[in-house]
């Protein structure tokens, strides 16, 4: 009786594993290889956004088939196929994704001014972007208010979409109450590689948007702009990044001089060197007195930092102290390998009549 009852168990247990084996892991195994699969779509659409690689970032996002993740990743397909600029890949996406095309659900009329008005009563998120390609944004700011309020609530291309609307309308104060939080978000919830492409393109929003504000008005309209803002938004990188950007193509040295000796300490020493940089990119010289004083007073504390050297060598050289900018690039310019480094020792050495040495600088920059 033990022994048969001993054999029953045994039996038992078998069946009991090969059921588990049969039935229940590979399942599960394939549960968990079908969401490291699409995890990787999602993310290799990412990355190959980040590239500008619309086409292949569009593929990827199509092939995604997660529950959480595939409505972000329509709308990620859907943008990159119109980045790409291709009516073919576009037409095919919304085939795929089972979107109306653009033919069925986009009415045009011409208006007394000749303008294209579009319907809205059905609109789409591709609607949303060609209204933006078009310059339409007086409609799609109807879509947006309707649809993305909240733009912490929307998927990173409803919120790029929704920057760039609110910039081009010139809604400076909503930028400046959302701004830092939709930073923070992103920052949260992407990797570096994201984080830093989003950066980068609301960077050239900013541009964009300060340059039609410049046209319109006046550097002081600008500055007032700026100065309404609140701390936490002036303090944003890129958006320094930009508001010096349109400052230094309008050569506004007293201004750009101003922000940098505010903020200066606050960000990071490379950031002052890239400013400083991009200035004498845009006008050849570097003027700068009080920040001059400044940076020369921090590099002869701490004569071991190159950034403040080469910085240091940039403002000296703009005001005419070319021994100072000389030896300070001499000591910085073979490590650093930066060619508009490189430039301004060729324009130092032609200024003091070192000629040759200053060709040769030159010619190595080819």
């Amino acid at each position: 009786t033990l022994i048969t009852i001993a054999l029953l168990v045994y039996v038992f247990v078998l069946l009991t594993r090969y059921t588990i084996k049969v039935l229940i892991l590979p399942n599960s195994w394939w549960q968990k290889r079908g969401d490291k699969t699409n995890a990787n779509f999602f993310q290799n659409g990412l990355d190959l956004l980040a590239l500008g690689q619309w086409q292949q970032a569009a593929e990827q996002f199509l092939k995604v088939k997660r529950t959480e993740k595939i409505e972000t990743a329509k709308q990620l397909a859907l943008y990159s196929a119109i980045q790409a600029n291709d009516e073919n890949l576009t037409t095919s996406v919304q085939q795929k994704l089972n979107l109306p095309l653009l033919a069925a659900t986009t009415h045009i009329e011409q208006t007394p001014e000749n303008k294209t008005q579009i319907n809205v009563s059905d609109a789409t998120f591709t609607q949303l972007v060609l209204l933006v390609q078009q310059g339409a944004y007086q409609q799609a700011l109807t879509i947006i208010e309707k649809k993305a309020a909240n733009p912490l609530k929307q998927s990173l291309p409803l919120q790029l979409l929704w920057l760039e609307v609110q910039l081009a309308s010139q809604n400076w104060q909503t930028i400046d109450k959302h701004l830092p939080k939709l930073a923070k978000q992103v920052e949260k919830q992407q990797n570096v590689k994201a984080f830093t492409e989003w950066q980068q393109q609301v960077e050239k929003l900013l541009i964009n948007a300060f340059s039609a504000l410049l046209e319109q008005s006046s550097v002081n309209q600008l500055n007032q702009v700026w100065q309404g803002w609140h701390k936490a938004t002036k303090a944003l990188p890129f958006a320094s990044n930009a508001y010096l950007t349109v400052l230094s193509q309008t050569k506004q040295t007293a201004l750009i001089e101003s922000h940098l000796l505010e903020y200066g300490d606050k960000q990071d020493v490379n950031w002052l060197l890239q400013q400083v940089r991009n200035y004498f990119k845009l006008t050849g010289h570097v003027h700068m007195d009080k920040l001059f004083n400044k940076v020369q007073k921090q590099a002869l504390k701490d004569r071991e930092n190159k950034t403040l050297l080469t910085t240091m060598a940039y403002l000296a050289a703009g005001q005419k102290d070319l021994q100072l900018a000389k030896q300070a690039l001499e000591q910085v310019i073979y490590s650093n390998h930066n060619q508009t480094d490189f430039k301004l020792y060729a324009v130092v050495l032609a200024d003091l009549g070192e000629m040759h040495a200053s060709i040769d600088v030159f010619k190595s920059l080819n």
